[in-house]
């Protein structure tokens, strides 16, 4: 009988050592396990929250690394992942990236997103849905209007992100360039070279504070200077530049959507659809909906300081392809206090688009107001007859320019004016 109950007793150890190998959901002592069953992955950039409907994820990656040392646990496609692991007790973390990130190609959007978990023992951790948000730095190059109606075709753009990633952006470039972000090197240069009315123009400037998840967008307009020397037959033509002006989007910014980005975690997203980089309506320059107001000038230096001089013209073109919303201005200087703007019938702060009671002093200084600015999507700013009274006042004027569509797009500019 003895015999017979040993027996038993090994049969039932060697049945529960069986089954604890090859049935993960027995976990031993010292290890959890993290359910990757109805981990989901949300897709988003503030230009365009893409859902599951439309993107497919299944070719993303899913690595699992120790939060501790940052050393690679494993790692899987999204659609070929395992429904349960078994980890031992600790922290982690898990990423999931769209691939590998490139130092500088065309619409070539890397997106990336990771989250902390912790593996506990005898217990089950879901870590949840992943948000990946662009991880490079998108950068679109456009022209005025202006611009355009002069630029020869052998005009380009070198823009050099960090210290490795350039991409060269012929006259009629329509594509979006993606650059690797180095956090070590946070510079963004652009260069520009062609011809312009006849004349061979080279630019150079410089952005700094470039960071991961921004879409920069660069725009050139024309610019013109002191007329040159009369030529041999005495005309004296003025001469021409460019200048460039950026606007960036933050795209890592959640936005609303009308649809769950994960409305169903019974199932993996991901079967189907489109990447969010080959989607046409991704690029601003596909979808002119996506693009926010544009500020330039052709008498301004509109990121230096204007030297206030007699006859002096001051105008700034707006350009808002989804129509004004709000064109607010704040007079920002010592001398142009409040007390001296309000004697003229103006405030240190306005919104030319709902001017209130100001509008009758904003409209004795021949600004735009009300109906004049709302829906407009070019509207010029003319403050040239303000000169006048900046000049009175010796020292440093600013305008700070912001202008919001009617997507809530919003672009702004600070005009320097030094009156001596």
């Amino acid at each position: 009988m003895k015999k017979l109950l040993s027996l038993s007793i090994i049969a039932i150890a060697l049945l529960t050592a069986s089954c604890s190998k090859d049935n993960p959901w027995i976990v031993p002592e010292g290890e959890g396990q993290l359910s990757l069953k109805q981990m989901g992955v949300e897709v988003v950039n503030a230009e365009k929250v893409v859902s599951r409907a439309s993107v497919d994820v299944s070719n993303y990656i899913v690595t699992i690394y120790k939060a501790t040392t940052n050393e690679v646990v494993n790692s899987w496609k999204y659609s070929e992942m395992p429904e349960i692991v078994t980890l031992d007790a600790g922290d982690y973390y898990v990423k999931v990236a769209s691939g590998e990130v490139k130092v500088a190609d065309w619409d070539s959007p890397y997106f990336e997103g990771q989250k902390a978990f912790t593996i506990t023992d005898g217990n089950i951790t879901e870590p949840g849905v992943i948000t990946c948000v662009l991880a490079n730095v998108k950068v679109s190059i456009r022209y005025t209007d202006a611009l355009k109606a002069v630029m020869g075709t052998d005009a380009k753009v070198d823009v050099t992100v960090g210290e490795k990633g350039m991409l060269t952006y012929a006259y009629n470039e329509n594509r979006a360039g993606y650059f690797e972000f180095v956090p070590e090197s946070t510079t963004m240069v652009v260069e520009f070279s062609g011809t312009v009315d006849d004349n061979m123009v080279e630019m150079r400037r410089v952005f700094t504070d470039i960071n991961a998840g921004q879409h920069q967008i660069v725009t050139f307009s024309l610019k013109s200077t002191e007329p040159d020397m009369p030529d041999e037959t005495g005309n004296i033509n003025p001469s021409v530049t460019v200048d460039a002006t950026v606007t960036t989007i933050d795209m890592t910014v959640n936005i609303p959507v009308d649809e769950d980005i994960i409305d169903d975690q019974s199932e993996r997203p991901g079967d189907g659809g489109d990447d969010p980089g080959d989607d046409p309506g991704d690029d601003p320059g596909d979808d002119p909906g996506d693009n926010p107001p544009v500020i330039t000038s052709t008498s301004l230096d509109l990121d230096g300081v204007n030297p206030i001089t007699s006859g002096m013209v001051a105008k700034v073109d707006i350009h808002a392809e989804n129509g004004i919303k709000n064109f607010v201005v704040d007079i920002i200087s010592n001398e142009l206090n409040e007390d001296v703007l309000q004697s003229v019938g103006l405030s240190t702060h306005f919104d030319l688009a709902n001017p209130g009671s100001l509008q009758p002093g904003l409209e004795s200084l021949g600004f735009p107001t009300g109906s004049e600015v709302i829906g407009k999507t070019d509207l010029t700013f003319d403050i040239s007859g303000f000169m006048a009274l900046l000049n009175i006042y010796p020292g440093t004027h600013k305008f700070k320019l912001t202008i919001t569509d009617a997507k809530n797009l919003t672009a702004s500019k600070t005009l320097t004016f030094l009156a001596q």
